[in-house]
């Protein structure tokens, strides 16, 4: 199952933002510390004199106040003219169409996922013969294979401009492998369930050869998070930026409540 990581996004944004201001800050911080030890060092030892040591403290201030104004003065950006606005929103309806299909697929190969883990289970918990876990496995090979030529099928609009192209063709690639993966998986465990291939085995030696089938071939998650990260922030006009952080941030304290007694407040008063 894949999850847009938003969340996860903004909380990168937020870390990459605050951290960089903390190393500046301890920094200067450091610095000034070591200056003034080395002038009291040097006033103490009468190699450097009085008038020395004010203007000494003079640029240490003069270079404080500019690194705060630095520091705390926001780099403004560049004003966003109309034409850019109406571009990158026509490149995030683009993206939204694709999505919304993309959103559909994933969502098959999941259901598809969800079910083979299932019948697996029932069959280890001894629900299903292994008769009914082959039927199962037929079936949801069809389905598998399906998916994955739904999988095949998608490509990133010609339309987008080429830095969002390359990341949703990654995209495409990761998913395809996953979706292959996953057939393969399912294809290879309907083969060894067959009964013919079982005669006098065990219900726990079918289990165990089935279960080693699944650990040794299912594919590893589908990480995508790094992509949809960047054409997170190619499709947001730069002065919005700031104010899409706020508001997803508004958003999950909203539906993220402390504790249960907030979350059942929240319903009454919905």
């Amino acid at each position: 199952m894949v999850v847009y990581p938003c969340q996860v996004y903004r909380n990168f944004r937020k870390t990459e933002r605050l951290s960089l201001e903390a190393i500046m800050s301890v920094s200067f911080i450091i610095g000034i510390v070591f200056f003034l030890l080395l002038l009291v060092v040097l006033l103490y030892k009468n190699r450097l004199r009085a008038k020395h040591f004010a203007l000494f403290l003079v640029l240490i201030t003069l270079f404080a106040a500019i690194f705060y104004t630095v520091l705390t003065h926001e780099a403004k950006t560049p004003k966003v003219t109309e034409a850019t606005r109406a571009h990158i929103a026509e490149q995030q309806q683009i993206y939204s169409a694709w999505d919304i299909k993309y959103q559909k697929n994933i969502d098959e190969l999941s259901r598809n996922w969800t079910w083979y883990h299932q019948i697996l289970e029932e069959f280890k918990d001894d629900s299903i013969s292994i008769q009914t876990a082959h039927a199962r496995l037929t079936e949801l090979e069809k389905d598998s294979l399906a998916a994955k030529e739904h999988t095949s099928e998608l490509a990133p609009p010609m339309s987008l401009d080429e830095p969002t192209y390359d990341l949703i063709a990654s995209i495409c690639q990761k998913t395809a492998e996953y979706a292959d993966a996953q057939y393969q998986t399912i294809t290879l465990t309907r083969a060894a369930s067959d009964s013919a291939q079982l005669k006098g085995a065990s219900h726990d030696v079918q289990v165990k050869m089935l279960s080693s089938i699944m650990n040794r071939e299912s594919p590893a998650a589908l990480f995508i998070a790094d992509e949809i990260s960047q054409i997170h922030e190619m499709l947001t006009v730069p002065d919005d930026k700031e104010e899409d952080v706020k508001s997803m941030d508004q958003k999950t304290d909203d539906d993220m409540p402390e504790n249960p007694a907030e979350k059942d407040t929240d319903n009454a008063d919905q």
